[in-house]
């Protein structure tokens, strides 16, 4: 027996709102990632390999501008470039305090006590210049010959 035609259309819509939408999109992507580890698997003989895989495949993400969690050698150029800004900034300092030192008798004459002057003014007002090795100096034997003693 044949169906009869209908005679009226019902269409049924189902909204979904942002939060929902992006449930659905994480559902899928987890499925779709899930199916391509299972797939994957097998090349992997060991945790080594796998590990390697995934930094390759993280370096390429860093590459194309997509930052990862996972440390990578695009973050060792980053981390790199972080301390040779910091030891420029040190080194401008340092410069900069010793072309400005005061002598101990000019700190006088202000009125400034030489004890409160930063560690390099101390020691520029000494005479010595404020390098890394004076500093450590200073900081492993205490105060240079010529330096004030401060508590």
């Amino acid at each position: 027996m044949p169906k009869p035609k209908p005679t009226e259309v019902i269409r049924h819509e189902i909204i979904f709102g942002k939060v929902e939408r992006e449930l659905l999109e994480n559902a899928t992507t987890s499925g779709a990632l899930m199916g391509l580890a299972k797939d994957v698997l097998p090349y992997f003989k060991d945790v080594a390999s796998a590990i390697a895989f995934i930094e390759a495949v993280a370096t390429l993400l860093e590459l194309f501008g997509i930052e990862t969690p996972i440390p990578t050698p695009i973050d060792a150029i980053e981390w790199f470039e972080g301390i040779e800004n910091k030891k420029m900034q040190i080194r401008a300092i340092f410069d900069a305090e010793f072309r400005h030192s005061i002598v101990s008798d000019e700190f006088e004459a202000a009125g400034i006590n030489i004890c409160d002057a930063p560690l390099t003014a101390r020691l520029a007002a000494a005479g010595y210049p404020p390098t890394t090795a004076n500093i450590f100096r200073f900081y492993l034997f205490g105060p240079l010959p010529g330096m004030e003693v401060c508590p």
